[in-house]
């Protein structure tokens, strides 16, 4: 019983319509040009992505510099402002800055 399932099994294989290698040579030769085509594309797209995301983080740290320094001219001239309606004005020397040592 056993030698004739597997008589059976062989006899697929034998069949050679049922095994066409040109067929099979054109069909698997198409799968693998679409297959490294979608490879490529895929490969395109990551470094794209990857190229906008540095383009981002340049941008994040462009703004937020510029808004450090939006920031710091709106605190002085705002600090200005408010001085001059008590009659002070900034000094035309840049300050010197004394550091002194406390003693115990």
């Amino acid at each position: 019983m056993m030698m004739k399932t597997d008589n059976k099994i062989f006899s697929i294989f034998r069949n050679r319509d049922l095994f066409d290698i040109k067929s099979f040579v054109i069909v698997f030769t198409i799968y693998s040009l679409i297959s490294i085509w979608f490879s490529h594309m895929s490969t395109k797209q990551d470094e794209k992505i990857y190229f906008k995301q540095e383009q981002v983080k340049l941008l994040k740290s462009e703004y937020v510099i510029s808004k450090t320094i939006l920031m710091e001219t709106t605190k002085q001239s705002t600090l200005l402002n408010q001085a001059k309606r008590f009659h002070l004005y900034p000094p035309e020397k840049p300050i010197t800055i004394i550091n002194l040592k406390y003693e115990e």
